[in-house]
């Protein structure tokens, strides 16, 4: 949570890539909030191993994000479990929805 700006996907995803974890997850989605092309100011991610999420844990808690955000000003991102739990369920859901089919490529979920 707290991923806000128009940005925001790069940065994260850049976040991800400097803590070691840009291949330790099977999905990432940031949806944007609707017909804006802003993002909703969350993602859904899934990384592979319970090792990977206490490491974004501890990086997330230590401040090392603010070197890849372009608002200073942000709120520090926030980590909580979401409904869907593991690759299998992020894919049966957002697999029948209609962002699978976004003209934008940034605006779909990588999996």
């Amino acid at each position: 949570r707290n991923l806000t700006g128009p940005r925001a996907r790069k940065e994260f995803l850049q976040f991800l890539e400097r803590c070691g974890l840009a291949d330790r997850y099977t999905f990432f989605y940031m949806p944007c909030k609707e017909h804006r092309n802003v993002p909703a100011g969350f993602a859904f991610l899934n990384l592979v191993s319970a090792h990977d999420v206490h490491k974004l844990f501890v990086m997330v808690k230590s401040g090392f994000w603010r070197e890849f955000l372009s608002d200073p000003q942000c709120k520090a991102p926030a980590m909580s479990y979401a409904r869907f739990q593991g690759h299998e369920e992020l894919s049966k859901h957002f697999s029948s929805s209609a962002v699978l089919h976004e003209q934008d490529p940034e605006k779909r979920p990588i999996f």
